[in-house]
């Protein structure tokens, strides 16, 4: 499958994940706990050969100033957020 898509997840369980079932792999990546603002969005690209993937967290939808309920949310002045995500590779 080639991918270049944008998928959603839920905000109390944002994560994005692969199953290779002959390799009986599983490729996930998911916000962490200490992320401060939800990264429920996943950018996912394979090139033409499929020999790599990118998959890129993301605390908004790509075309958010024109999309409702797309994830924006108000920095003041001075203010931090940070968002941490992990990769994880388990056998099935």
């Amino acid at each position: 499958m080639k991918l270049d898509h944008l998928f959603t997840g839920s905000q109390s369980e944002p994560y994005f994940a692969i199953a290779d079932e002959k390799e009986k792999l599983l490729l996930k990546v998911r916000a962490s706990e200490v992320s401060q603002i939800p990264l429920s969005y996943f950018q996912v690209y394979t090139p033409e050969d499929r020999k790599s993937i990118a998959i890129e967290p993301m605390s908004s939808t790509g075309n958010a100033f024109f999309t409702a309920n797309s994830g924006l949310c108000r920095l003041h002045a001075g203010e931090r957020v940070f968002g941490e995500f992990v990769i994880e590779l388990k056998g099935l």
